[in-house]
């Protein structure tokens, strides 16, 4: 089994807010929140990180649950309303792709995946799944079209004929440093820290695994369905 990543950022806002708007739509949803894990039960754990450039973290860990990424991007759009703000939700699925969502005060904006014949399995929807550079730009300005557009080069699809041949020379023709500079191959399972990097969102890796540097601000463990 790969990497699996799932966690938002939010940009320019503070983990007291950030939680407060939470509370306030588990409240609505009469779902029970607690500073410590309950006994005997199996609550998410979800973590909340000090703030650092300008970004605060919400790691909600890794699941397959499709109720659980369905309720997530809801939160995204709840929080980023209430709060007049931008964030992002990102994921590693099992090592084998990345991608984002980019919302804007309650709207997405942006979103990749990159492996187009996978992403509505993450994503569904009918939009455009193929990254937009210049409204990355919009709202971080200290990046460029031409810097960010190497990162989202999505993966061909090779089509049925001569398949096997094909798809090894797709492969190594795709599998390449997005910048000299990159620590990792698009192809890698932790490609997406560079993206990350290049966003000033503080991670790093470790033993093939993308960490937060941030220090932990608090944790928090909630139910998954109504008390």
């Amino acid at each position: 089994m790969g990497l699996g990543l799932r966690f938002s950022a939010f940009h320019r806002t503070s983990p007291d807010r950030l939680w407060s708007t939470i509370e306030e739509f588990f409240h609505n949803k009469n779902r029970q929140i607690c500073a410590e894990l309950p006994d005997r039960r199996t609550f998410p754990r979800w973590d909340f990180y000090e703030p650092a450039n300008e970004w605060t973290i919400l790691d909600v860990g890794y699941t397959a649950s499709v109720q659980d990424r369905t309720e997530w991007r809801e939160l995204m759009s709840f929080i980023t309303r209430e709060l007049a703000g931008v964030g992002f939700i990102f994921f590693v699925y099992d090592g084998d792709y990345w991608g984002y969502e980019l919302e804007n005060n309650g709207l997405i904006v942006d979103q990749f995946v990159q492996f187009p014949d996978e992403g509505a399995v993450y994503w569904p929807t009918d939009t455009d799944l193929s990254g937009n550079p210049s409204v990355l730009t919009r709202f971080f300005p200290w990046l460029s079209k031409q810097f960010l557009a190497p990162y989202l080069i999505q993966k061909p699809s090779p089509n049925m004929a001569n398949i096997r041949q094909e798809v090894i020379d797709l492969g190594e023709a795709w599998d390449i440093k997005p910048h000299p500079t990159d620590e990792f191959t698009r192809g890698n399972e932790c490609a997406i820290l560079d993206f990350l990097k290049a966003l000033r969102i503080p991670v790093r890796s470790e033993d093939n695994y993308v960490r937060f540097t941030p220090k932990l601000h608090r944790s928090i463990w909630m139910s998954r369905k109504a008390i």
